[in-house]
């Protein structure tokens, strides 16, 4: 992990820090060749390969995983919050959250983008 995205995460309650991560890893397994881009300026760390398919965004009380195609995404588990046009989001308090359901969104997620 780069210095500049723990830096970035120490800002933020342990609890959401570690969340973070477990979220980080969890996207970097489900979607190995992505790229991960941390934007200061919007507090969040993206992830890519031809095009932008998520991005976490911590927050003082949860973390969201949020999905730029997400409405295109078949989420049976009904994870997903959100009514705009495109995008939509899972927020996520505590590590005990990260589960099977996420890693398919991911997953899902990620090919749309390659």
């Amino acid at each position: 992990m780069s210095l500049e995205i723990q830096e970035f995460l120490n800002e933020y309650p342990d609890v959401i820090a570690e969340v973070s991560l477990q979220l980080r890893t969890l996207v970097l397994g489900a979607a190995p060749s992505c790229s991960e881009t941390l934007h200061t300026g919007w507090k969040v760390i993206s992830y890519g390969h031809k095009k932008k398919f998520c991005a976490i965004a911590p927050f003082t009380k949860w973390v969201n995983l949020q999905f730029h195609s997400g409405s295109k995404l078949t989420d049976p588990d009904e994870l997903l919050e959100g009514s705009g046009r495109s995008m939509r989001h899972v927020r996520i308090r505590q590590a005990s959250d990260l589960d099977d359901s996420l890693v398919s969104l991911v997953q899902q997620a990620s090919l749309s983008a390659k």
